[in-house]
């Protein structure tokens, strides 16, 4: 039994799942915001790899919020040493899992205090169509949850450093909008020989 669906059928699933979490966020950051205009909301992600979904949405979010509207606090569970992300901003912060142990976890999507998202399993092939999600809007229950596992997941998965960003600029200085090559753990000592 093949699960692959034609290309244009992943392509359309692909772009629908992107606006649902899209609107999912933005209707959270407004909510959180009302009455303030210049409130940040943080999310928390926990993505299969720099091209799944959750990504594309909160990279749309950001656009349409403003890429200052929005905080990332980013696990990635792309095995490799190193990966290019997009729009990268100062304050965000990038990590990679570097334990195949960890696979078993879900894409999961935290905004603010009271919004999860959970996708699914990021042990999945990359080729298949997406068979499980859960919103939770205004739980502050399972949001609650869900923070405290992904700060489970944060302390065990590795930070990514910069490695070059995507105009050739050093990549220390990171502006809104870089693109930027990442690599798993703490530069290399450059006073040892």
């Amino acid at each position: 039994m093949n699960n692959q669906a034609p290309k244009s059928a992943k392509s359309e699933a692909r772009a629908a799942k992107v606006n649902r979490l899209t609107r999912f966020i933005l209707d959270d950051a407004s909510h959180a915001a009302s009455g303030s205009s210049d409130r940040q909301i943080n999310c928390l992600v926990i993505a299969k790899s720099a091209d799944s979904a959750v990504v594309a949405a909160v990279e749309a979010a950001r656009k349409q919020a403003g890429p200052d509207k929005l905080t990332l606090r980013v696990i990635c569970a792309e095995a490799a040493e190193s990966l290019t992300w997009p729009n990268v901003t100062a304050q965000d912060e990038i990590r990679m899992i570097g334990n195949s142990s960890l696979m078993d976890a879900h894409e999961r999507l935290i905004v603010g205090a009271t919004s999860v998202w959970t996708g699914d399993s990021l042990r999945r092939a990359p080729d298949k169509i997406d068979a499980f999600e859960a919103f939770d809007a205004n739980d502050e229950a399972a949001t609650l949850w869900a923070a405290r596992s992904f700060e489970k997941l944060w302390n065990l998965a590795v930070p990514a450093r910069p490695l070059t960003r995507d105009d050739g600029a050093d990549a220390q200085l990171i502006h809104n909008g870089s693109t930027v090559r990442l690599a798993i753990g703490k530069p290399a000592d450059q006073s040892r020989h």
